[in-house]
């Protein structure tokens, strides 16, 4: 798969290395932060930060999913999580959250290079649950609309 403006086997490398990648960003992070990619890496957690590409939600989706799916040099799986962040979009891929708990805390992810932003995001998601208020008030509405019906039809149907 070819990405416009990202040298793919750069960050491969960069991820097979450290568990981040920063080759494709001018921004140097601070020892704290890399110590914290690091963290996160060997949490399962793989990081590539971006900050030139004209790609944007599914093009960077695309690019997690690559960077997922793919080997390290030493055998191992990939790791269960990949968050690519660019300057205008952040963008999560992983075996271990559902759609609805990386999009709600994906805002979380931009702004930033901070380790600690991930941080925020994972414990987030972690704890991110669909609220089923809406759906169970409408089904009981709809039983007990069904219910009543079929109520009166009865009651219709025993006077005759």
């Amino acid at each position: 798969m070819d990405f416009e403006n990202i040298d793919l086997q750069a960050i491969l490398d960069d991820i097979a290395e450290s568990g981040f990648s920063t080759s494709q960003t001018g921004d140097d992070l601070s020892p704290d932060d890399v110590a914290g990619y690091r963290d996160l890496a060997d949490q399962g957690v793989d990081v590539v930060i971006l900050d030139g590409t004209s790609a944007e939600g599914t093009g960077l989706r695309n690019l997690a999913q690559t960077v997922k799916d793919s080997t390290r040099p030493d055998g191992s799986e990939g790791a269960q999580t990949v968050i690519v962040r660019a300057p205008h979009n952040a963008q999560v891929v992983s075996d271990s959250m559902s759609r609805f708990q990386i999009e709600s805390n994906q805002g979380i992810l931009q702004g930033s290079t901070a380790p600690q932003d991930v941080v925020d995001f994972l414990a987030g998601a972690e704890t991110a649950e669909p609220d089923f208020t809406a759906l169970n008030v409408a089904v009981l509405v709809g039983v007990l609309v069904t219910v009543a019906v079929a109520a009166a039809f009865a009651r219709l149907g025993y006077r005759r």
